[in-house]
C-alpha cells in the first residue's frame, strides 16, 4: 500500500545519496508510531539509552512487533492529530515490518544538553514524542527522504547493515525519488 504525504514539516528537498554512502548505510529500527513519526517528518531526534560513533545515511524501519501500550500511544496526543494529517486514521494503518525513509544521522548530543543544535529543534511537539531524561542521548536527523512505498523488511536491534538485496531494493527506492 503506498504511504501517504508527508507531514508538513518534513524536508523533500534532500541532496541524492552517493554509492559511498549506500555503502555504508545503517539502519535502525524504531518501533511504531515513532517510525512513522520520522517518515513524516515530525520527529527529527531519536533519542536513545545508547550513543554511537556513527555519522551518516540511516534507514528508518518499523519494527513489526507492536507493543499494546504502543497501540494505544497512537490514539493520545500529539501522535494522533500527526497521524490523522497524514491520512492515517489509527494503529492498523502503520507500515510494520518495513523501511520508511532514509535520513541522515548528523550528531549524537546527550538528551539534556543545552547546545544549540538540540535546542533549536526542540518544538513542543518534538519534546513530547521523545525521552531527554539525563543518561539518555539525542539523535539528531536530518535530510528526509521519506520512501512513497514502504520496503518490507525483518528487523534487528541496534544500528545494522542492510542484506544485500534489501540495499538494492533501497537503491532503487533513492535513485526513483
Amino acid at each position: 500500500m503506498p504511504f501517504s504525504a508527508t507531514h508538513p514539516h518534513a524536508t523533500s528537498t534532500a541532496a541524492a545519496i552517493s554509492e559511498a554512502e549506500l555503502d555504508g548505510l545503517r539502519l535502525l529500527t524504531l518501533t511504531e508510531p515513532f517510525a512513522t513519526m520520522v517518515r513524516l517528518g515530525a520527529k527529527r531526534v531519536e533519542t536513545r539509552s545508547w550513543t554511537t560513533s556513527s555519522r551518516g545515511p540511516v534507514a528508518i524501519h518499523a519494527a513489526k512487533g507492536f507493543p499494546p501500550a504502543m497501540r494505544a500511544l497512537c490514539h493520545t496526543e500529539p501522535f494522533r492529530s500527526v497521524l490523522a494529517a497524514a491520512g492515517l486514521d489509527g494503529p492498523d494503518d502503520l507500515p510494520r515490518g518495513n523501511v520508511v525513509a532514509v535520513v541522515t544521522l548528523t550528531d549524537v548530543l546527550p538528551a539534556d544538553s543545552r547546545d544549540p543544535r538540540l535546542t533549536g529543534r526542540l518544538t513542543p511537539l518534538e519534546a513530547a514524542v521523545g525521552n531527554y531524561a539525563p543518561g539518555r542521548f539525542a539523535w539528531l536527523l536530518d535530510d528526509l527522504r521519506a520512501l512513497t512505498t514502504p520496503v518490507p523488511a525483518v528487523g534487528r536491534l541496534g544500528l545494522w547493515r542492510p542484506p544485500p538485496p534489501l540495499l538494492e531494493v533501497l537503491r532503487e527506492c533513492l535513485a526513483a525519488a
